[in-house]
């Protein structure tokens, strides 16, 4: 007879991990400037701001998906407000690539709640707690550490992808917008000196900048909602109803 060896691993939704054509979105961790120029006409920019540290990916910090979630947030908001200048391809690649982050960041969170909660199988018997990046809180064999080792790649992997995704997207959108002020401007913005051109694109980069941290401080608001309703599940207390 032929033994068969399970190795415990977390079931999620995705087969296959996408990320975005070229290198849209690979510098996701940094602050980045982004352009469009229109008929030699460059003078709109926006600093897109870093939505991360690589680091939080080794260290496997156990909030930066949360933190990644807000970013969606901001970023779909932002799409919606401004949706116009997009055409119908570009609207097409910025939902397909939001609607990928937000399921590899749900099976990120997926794998990351199971390694920590430790879960059992009725073939391969119960697994201890073991939060990813840190201790097993029981006893443990190669399996085990097989099927964790595999996870934890995965979780980068998923978190990798989800961040192109995201910053891809948001990229797209944002070069939209600056494109369009590119092309309302024309060589002058009626008869604007540059310096005033100048002032009047960080005033606007500023109120975006004010807008989107609203949008972030209330999807913050809302976690810490879901948070503290969670909690008081777990000890008997009536849950709050949803807004």
């Amino acid at each position: 007879m032929v033994e068969v060896t399970y190795v415990p691993r977390v079931k999620t939704e995705t087969a296959t991990i996408h990320s975005p054509i070229s290198k849209c979105g690979d510098n996701w961790w940094r602050e980045v400037r982004v352009r469009a120029p229109y008929k030699g006409v460059d003078k709109a920019f926006r600093t897109l701001p870093s939505l991360g540290d690589p680091s939080q990916i080794e260290k496997f910090d156990a909030g930066f998906i949360d933190e990644i979630s807000v970013d969606l947030e901001r970023i779909r908001d932002f799409v919606v407000k401004n949706s116009a200048p997009l055409n119908d391809r570009q609207r097409k690649n910025i939902d397909k690539m939001l609607k990928r982050a937000v399921q590899y960041i749900s099976d990120a969170r997926t794998i990351q709640r199971n390694w920590k909660r430790g879960f059992a199988g009725t073939r391969i018997g119960k697994i201890p707690p073991w939060p990813l990046g840190g201790q097993p809180r029981g006893g443990i064999n190669a399996n085990i550490e097989e099927g964790y080792v595999r996870d934890s790649e995965r979780w980068k992997k998923l978190v990798r992808a989800a961040l192109r995704n995201a910053r891809c997207a948001e990229e797209v959108a944002k070069k939209a917008t600056i494109r369009e002020h590119n092309k309302s401007s024309g060589p002058r913005v009626y008869g604007e000196t540059e310096s005033r051109w100048a002032k009047k694109m960080a005033q606007l980069e500023a109120k975006h900048a004010s807008e989107e941290s609203e949008v972030k401080k209330k999807a913050k608001k809302k976690d810490n909602s879901i948070l503290l309703v969670g909690a008081a599940a777990a000890l008997g207390i009536a849950a709050m109803g949803k807004k």
